[in-house]
């Protein structure tokens, strides 16, 4: 979490190179321990006294949101609290030594998730069941998906386990020309899913790696159903049609509501009995 105490001018910020960062508030009326304190603007463009000879830090050029709290505010303006992913005018760390004063102190707000860690191994009898359905598995799916390869190719990969999604709204520079590879990111990172509607009822499977998360292979995906049983596979058990999903958004669980969810997205039909009529978007091989 880092730190929870509100930084003053005080207080004492240095870059990577040890040079200290003047710290100087725009606060007009709050005092802390006798100071002012810094809000998360406030740090912004503030000169550093970088002891480097060649290719000093003069400034903090970058900032995020991870330096203070939502639910920490004066008026309009967010208290500094940290200097994670802070960067300088040359790329390097800006780094929170003393906030000057350890009286005020600001915790972050509760999670929006529940604290209290659920098991995902299946039940007993989830096993039992599935070691059931395996005897009437007729066709197995293992879903790839096309992309592109730095010369414009069409390539087939397995499915992402995971995407990351930046948030610029999230990082700032006091310089548009800043080479933008050394600001602070704050990234969403959001789970896949794959969805499979039958005639009886739209199933869910999390797509789970094994393996490295952005630089998957095949042979490290499997699918977790609503039991929590991983598979290599997704199992289909009859000749009819089916649509299928891929998405990063979690549908709901209640069949009718997950349905109405469904609709909202393009599926891909998939029929068993006409994979050699689909061989541009399917390949299957025959057990002999």
């Amino acid at each position: 979490m880092g730190n929870e105490y509100k930084v003053i001018e005080s207080g004492f910020i240095k870059c990577a190179c040890g040079g200290k960062v003047t710290l100087t508030s725009s606060a007009k009326v709050e005092r802390i321990a006798g100071k002012k304190p810094l809000y998360l603007k406030d740090i912004i463009g503030a000169p550093v006294d970088c002891p480097r000879s060649k290719n000093p830090c003069t400034k903090v050029a970058s900032i995020s949101t991870a330096g203070t709290e939502t639910n920490v505010k004066s008026t309009s303006n967010h208290f500094l609290l940290r200097t994670d992913g802070f960067k300088t005018d040359k790329g390097r760390a800006v780094i929170l030594v003393d906030p000057g004063q350890y009286t005020s102190k600001i915790s972050a707000p509760p999670s929006l998730f529940p604290e209290d860690i659920i098991s995902e191994e299946p039940t007993q009898e989830a096993i039992k069941e599935a070691e059931e359905k395996k005897e009437k598995e007729k066709y197995k799916l293992y879903l790839i998906r096309k992309t592109k390869d730095n010369k414009n190719i069409d390539i087939y990969k397995p499915l992402r386990a995971t995407r990351v999604f930046l948030k610029t709204k999230n990082f700032f520079s006091v310089d548009k020309d800043i080479n933008p590879r050394i600001k602070d990111r704050i990234y969403s990172q959001l789970a896949s899913y794959i969805y499979v509607k039958t005639k009886k009822s739209i199933d869910e499977y999390k797509i789970v790696s094994r393996g490295t998360l952005c630089s998957e292979n095949l042979n490290e995906i499997f699918y977790k159903d609503e039991q929590n049983i991983l598979k290599k596979y997704i199992a289909l058990e009859d000749d009819d049609e089916v649509e299928i999903i891929y998405s990063n958004i979690k549908l709901r669980k209640v069949q009718s509501k997950r349905a109405n969810d469904f609709k909202k997205f393009k599926a891909i039909k998939l029929n068993p009995k006409t994979l050699d009529s689909t061989k541009e978007k399917a390949f299957y091989i025959k057990d002999v």
